[in-house]
C-alpha cells in the first residue's frame, strides 16, 4: 500500500463496504447495562429515603389504655403490630417504627418479636394494615 493509503479508492472502498454490510454498532444496547443498574441503584436509594422519612413521622400520641386496647386485640387476632417509641434523635427527629407481632406481655409492657417494650415507652401503637 502506498504510504497515503487514505486517498487509495481500493481502501476506501473496502472500508465503506465493511460499515455498510459487515460492522454492527450495538450503539445503545451496548449502554442499557450501566444505565439500567444505575437507574436501579437510584430508584432503590430513592424507596430507602421515602421509607426513614415514612418512618420518621411522629405519630400521634396514645393514652395507655388505648395502647392496651389495640396490643391486645392484635395478640387475639395475630396481626402485626406498629410500634413508635417516645423519643427523638439527635437532629430532632421521631424514632423509627417497628413492626411485629406481639408474643407475650409481662407487668410493665409487652413482647414485640420477643423484644420488650415498655408502656411508657411508647408514642402510638397499631394494626398494621399494609403488611402480612
Amino acid at each position: 500500500m502506498s504510504e497515503n493509503f487514505f486517498a487509495d479508492p481500493d481502501w476506501l472502498s473496502t472500508v465503506s463496504g465493511y460499515f455498510d454490510h459487515d460492522y454492527r454498532d450495538r450503539g445503545k444496547v451496548k449502554w442499557n447495562g450501566f444505565f439500567l443498574s444505575d437507574h436501579t441503584a437510584e430508584l432503590k436509594n430513592q424507596k430507602t429515603n421515602q421509607d426513614q422519612a415514612d418512618q420518621t413521622e411522629l405519630h400521634e400520641a396514645m393514652s395507655y389504655e388505648q395502647m392496651q386496647q389495640v396490643v391486645a386485640l392484635a395478640y387475639r387476632n395475630s396481626q402485626r403490630l406498629v410500634v413508635q417509641a417516645n423519643s427523638f434523635d439527635i437532629e430532632g427527629r421521631a424514632s423509627p417504627v417497628e413492626i411485629g407481632k406481639v408474643t407475650g406481655f409481662f407487668m410493665d409492657g409487652f413482647y414485640l418479636d420477643k423484644e420488650p417494650k415498655n408502656w411508657e415507652d411508647l408514642q402510638f401503637v397499631g394494626v398494621d394494615h399494609d403488611r402480612k
